[in-house]
């Protein structure tokens, strides 16, 4: 891997979601090759959302067999240009119904944003994007449960980037569902998941922001820094 390689690499590894093709916007068109590699690499792990025949499909490695990608929801095989976000190669493969189909559809009209969701191989992704540029924030929630053993992980991240950079980055590994009673565990698991976030932000509103506030002066007064400081007995020690 070359050094530009490496650079693209590692900014994109820590660029929000939803945020990636916008280094497509700063950057040279001669190094092309090099942005595609790692917008590739971005995109899989990230589990970006691609319009396939007017339809979404989510891509990541789960579902990418060599340099295609399977969605047996939708039922198409296809090929994605990295840099442009676009399928291409399109194949119409058969549907594969699971009989988890109709309660994830309706939980994550219940629940997400946006909601999607990808099966194939007993691996399961649920995932809501929203980007909002001109109001200058992103946010992304991307759930992912393997069906064969129960294991799973949360995965959210909140970038709120106007007049400053505030990024939330939340990640929650070990979680364990039940595979028989698929969308009640997760919906359980995730509830609980939002219920303790929102009690961390309320904790941090209240007592450390709390803490981060400047006190006023003893006499409860806010300080003039102006040529009044000299009125001050500090001033004034100063001034002497």
């Amino acid at each position: 891997m070359s050094s530009l390689e490496q650079i693209i690499k590692d900014i994109l590894k820590d660029t929000p979601v939803g945020e990636g093709i916008d280094l497509r916007l700063i950057v040279d068109k001669n190094i092309d090759v090099e942005l595609t590699k790692g917008l590739e690499l971005y995109n899989l792990e990230k589990g970006i959302s691609i319009n396939v025949d007017g339809q979404n499909s989510i891509i990541s490695k789960i579902n990418q067999i060599n340099d295609s990608f399977i969605n047996e929801q939708i039922g198409l095989k296809f090929k994605v240009d990295h840099l442009n976000s676009k399928a291409y190669d399109i194949e119409t493969i058969d549907k594969t119904p699971n009989k988890w189909d109709k309660e994830l559809i309706d939980y994550l009209n219940e629940q997400y944003e946006n909601g999607e969701y990808l099966i194939y191989n007993d691996k399961l992704i649920l995932k809501g994007d929203k980007s909002s540029p001109g109001n200058y924030w992103t946010g992304s929630w991307r759930s992912e449960y393997d069906l064969s053993n129960g294991k799973g992980e949360i995965n959210i991240d909140v970038h709120y980037y106007e007049d400053g950079n505030v990024r939330l980055q939340s990640k929650k590994t070990s979680i364990e569902i039940d595979p028989k009673n698929l969308v009640k565990s997760i919906k359980k698991i995730e509830d609980d998941l939002q219920i303790s976030l929102n009690k961390e932000f309320l904790k941090l509103n209240e007592l450390i922001f709390k803490q981060l506030r400047r006190q006023l002066p003893i006499t409860r007064s806010k300080m003039n820094w102006g040529k009044a400081i000299g009125n001050y007995k500090l001033g004034k020690n100063i001034n002497q």
